[in-house]
């Protein structure tokens, strides 16, 4: 257990939360009790046996509409040998890699379709306003505008408006997303 403030775990305990999360994706992936053993040792932390099977039947019971619907996710690839990702891209996965594959598939692609979906959908509504700005560099999850620094607002208004639009319909219910960001003057993280 850690007592830090669920913000600060990031930069108060770095190789916790890495083991952490290593630990986790580890267990969604099949691995057991030395997988998050592994996690944990190289960076410094040692832990039981009993312990590690105790985080994996944890993340397992915790999340186990995860793991199901992992399971549904490689079961539908087996037999129809391809799905379509949450904007409707169709992917396949062959071999021994479908258990790997799938699910990071499905959440991968339908982030990067959505995210470049959003940025033309941006573009197009600062075109329609006569602002010269674009989206310039694409890194994961993040979006660079560059845009006139007397627009800048406005163009923030705009991104966020056009994220609030989108609205993806699952068999769990429709998922609201939400964005943050920020004006800067340069680049940077």
């Amino acid at each position: 257990e850690i007592e830090t403030a669920e913000k600060d775990i990031k930069t108060e305990h770095p190789d916790k939360r890495d083991a952490v999360k290593e630990c986790g994706l580890s267990v969604l992936y099949g691995g057991k009790h030395r997988r998050v053993r592994g996690s944990f040792q190289k960076r410094g932390i040692h832990l039981t046996e009993a312990v590690c099977c105790d985080i994996v039947e944890r993340l397992l019971e915790k999340y186990s509409g995860v793991w199901n619907f992992k399971d549904d996710i490689d079961s539908r690839m087996r037999k129809e040998k391809r799905l379509v990702n949450l904007l409707g891209r169709p992917f396949h996965i062959a071999g021994k890699d479908i258990y790997m594959l799938n699910l990071n598939r499905l959440i991968q692609g339908s982030a990067s379709d959505l995210v470049l979906a959003w940025a033309t959908n941006c573009w197009n509504e600062f075109k329609l306003r006569e602002i010269d700005a674009a989206p310039v560099l694409f890194i994961h999850d993040e979006v660079v505008v560059d845009a006139p620094a007397d627009r800048a607002e406005e163009c923030d208004r705009i991104m966020m408006e056009q994220m609030e639009k989108i609205s993806l319909s699952t068999v769990y219910g429709d998922i609201k997303l939400t964005l943050e960001g920020n004006i800067a003057n340069y680049w940077s993280k």
